[in-house]
């Protein structure tokens, strides 16, 4: 490997019900220690506020909620991952939960207006807080970056660009809400639920993928979740019926190292789940990383991107 790997921690979990998952880097790295990627890696510091514990977690179910929920620590990571960019190198950033993709795809596209973004989840999380049947803010990022109602407007004002509907890629949806179904398909969004890989094959369907994207520059946000929970048990919405082992390592190997500009892993919690479980949901997280970033394997096209601040 190349070129190093600027790693983030964003430990924040009150966008959903467990608490644990600000602990997740701290177990990651156990793992670490005997990785050929370990070596890779540049590890950053989130500065500015201190996430709250969890004990101060809010359900949101209007904007009105969000007026507590304060959306500064997503715009503190925001600012620092602008910075991290600026060193344009490829860049992990660790959760917490899937809302800290509001923090991630924002600096993303700070810096990639044209970028794609690859969403691998069991869940859209695309609710709109007056949508929500939880009231969980993990359930709502992709709303905030699509600018859903003009929600990006009001409660995220410091991002320059809101991600374009036909520049989002699902990948192993399974488990939607009424709301999201309906709003994916007005939207026009391209998505690979469970049932297209039963259907198309991984091969075919990450073929279309490449041809899609094109050359242009990726951010991929892979929620644990995405994985069946026999592969990677430690996660605190699992949904049965997700993608096994080899589909998730072969979607690493199609992915073009030098395309994936940043990516995101989320909602591994060591809390939930036993000894064994979490050396397969810790283990499997690593494999993805390795197979992205440290094996040695064709990109999509010869040609790639620098980052050019926005």
């Amino acid at each position: 490997m190349g070129n190093r790997i600027n790693f983030l921690d964003i430990p924040y979990e009150r966008g959903q019900t467990h608490p644990g998952l600000k602990y997740s880097s701290e177990y990651f790295k156990r793992y670490l220690d005997q990785s050929s990627l370990y070596t890779s890696l540049d590890f950053k510091f989130k500065k500015g506020h201190h996430e709250p514990d969890h004990w101060s977690y809010k359900k949101v179910y209007s904007e009105l909620d969000l007026n507590n929920f304060k959306l500064e620590f997503y715009q503190s990571a925001f600012e620092q991952l602008n910075t991290i960019y600026a060193e344009c190198k490829p860049m992990v950033n660790w959760g917490g939960d899937h809302s800290i993709a509001i923090a991630t795809v924002t600096a993303f596209l700070n810096y990639f207006p044209e970028g794609y973004v690859i969403w691998i989840d069991a869940h859209a999380d695309i609710n709109i807080p007056a949508s929500s049947l939880t009231g969980n803010l993990h359930g709502t990022p992709a709303s905030f970056l699509l600018n859903i109602d003009n929600i990006g407007q009001r409660q995220i004002p410091w991002t320059k660009h809101f991600l374009s509907p036909q520049r989002l890629i699902y990948i192993g949806l399974r488990d939607l809400d009424p709301f999201e179904e309906d709003l994916i398909y007005c939207l026009g969004v391209k998505v690979y639920s469970m049932k297209s890989v039963s259907e198309l094959g991984l091969s075919y369907i990450m073929d279309e993928v490449k041809a899609y994207v094109n050359e242009a520059p990726v951010h991929v946000t892979f929620d644990i979740d995405s994985i069946d929970p026999m592969y990677a048990p430690c996660t605190g919405v699992p949904v049965p019926g997700g993608l096994d082992r080899n589909e998730i390592l072969y979607i690493a190997r199609q992915l073009s190292t030098a395309q994936v500009k940043s990516l995101d892993i989320v909602e591994i919690n060591p809390l939930l789940g036993s000894k064994e479980d979490l050396e397969k949901t810790f283990s499997l997280a690593l494999e993805f990383l390795t197979e992205l970033y440290v094996t040695e394997k064709r990109s999509f096209h010869e040609r790639s991107y620098t980052a050019n601040s926005v």
